[in-house]
Parts: structure tokens; sequence; C-alpha cells
């Protein structure tokens, strides 16, 4: 039982330490005042305390500025990895419309987004930015005018390479010996 569970806390502490990586978006919960983070190229960004996802309490609210530009873009520029990324965002929308995204000129959605009443996840690898100096996180939204898009917890992560895993499997191992020359030692005591 207690070599399970000595297995169990080595096993917890490599999938948190690959687990925790970094959001390289600054305000991913426009929560700051002004929403200074974000650049705003078309229609209105606004934070919203209703409807929220996240434990932030906010969230940020695209709409179009007049009917005649039923589109409303935002866009904020990201650190590059040099490495793959993960994309990934909570949105809701209160009337259908089209939803494209771009990270460093990379179109990762354009597509059709229906009213369903909920928070709707998505997430996305996007292959090595090819801009070693920045990289460009762009959300655009069309809702021909009748509809706002709802954003929480935006988030641009590196994906770490197979060798690092395998190299931080590897730093492990010690820890491992060592728990075990202990198990051993308790054992034959």
């Amino acid at each position: 039982m207690r070599k399970t569970l000595i297995l169990t806390a080595a096993a917890a502490c490599l999938a948190t330490a690959f687990s925790a990586q970094a959001n390289l978006v600054m305000d991913p919960n426009f929560a700051s005042s002004g929403l200074s983070d974000w650049t705003v190229n078309i229609g209105t960004l606004t934070s919203v305390t209703s409807p929220v996802y996240g434990t932030s309490g906010t969230a940020g609210k695209l709409g179009v500025s007049t009917a005649s530009f039923d589109t409303a873009d935002i866009s904020q520029v990201v650190l590059p990895t040099g490495s793959s990324e993960m994309l990934s965002f909570y949105a809701y929308v209160t009337a259908g419309g089209v939803l494209s995204v771009t990270l460093d000129d990379t179109l990762v959605i354009d597509n059709g987004v229906n009213a369903t009443g909920n928070w709707e996840y998505f997430s996305f690898l996007v292959a090595s930015p090819t801009d070693t100096t920045s990289d460009t996180l762009d959300i655009d939204w069309n809702s021909a005018g009748k509809g706002s898009l709802y954003l929480d917890d935006v988030s641009v992560s590196a994906v770490p390479e197979a060798s690092t895993v395998f190299a931080g499997a590897l730093l492990l191992l010690p820890l491992g010996a060592s728990t075990l020359r202990v198990l051993r030692k308790n054992r034959t005591a």
C-alpha cells in the first residue's frame, strides 16, 4: 500500500510538472481596467460580469458598434514560444455568427457558431510559429449585427516537445530509485 502511494505521488508530480504551462495571453479573463492588453480593431470590447465561465468573475463581450459594421475584431500580441502552441478559450454567443481565430497568421477556426445557451470550449494545436519575434492572436466575430460573442479563459501556451517530456522523466529517476531504496530498507528492518 505504501509503495502504491509513493508511486502515485511520483506520477502526480510528473503530470503536474508537464501540465503547468504558462499562459502567454495578458488579461485572459478581460478583468483589467480599460482592457489595455487587447486591441479593438473593429466593434466594441467590454468587460462584463455576466455571463462568465471561469472563476475570475469577468468575461469579455465583443459587439458591433453599428449595424453597418457586422464585425467585431480584437487582437493581442503574445511572445512566441519557439514550439507548437495550444490555443484555447471558452465562448458564449447570443445569436449565431461566424467566429474566425488566427494565431501567427495561421487560421485555426473560421466556422459558424450557434447560440446554444451554454459556454463552449474551443482548443487548437497550432504548429510551430514561423515568426520568431511575436505572434498575433486575432479573434473576429461576425453576427450580421444580431448578437454578441462572450470570451473567457483565453490561453496560449507552449506544448512541450517529446524530448522535453523524456528529459523530465529522466530527472525523476533518482527520486524513484531513492524511494525504492527507502522501501527496501524499511522492509528488511
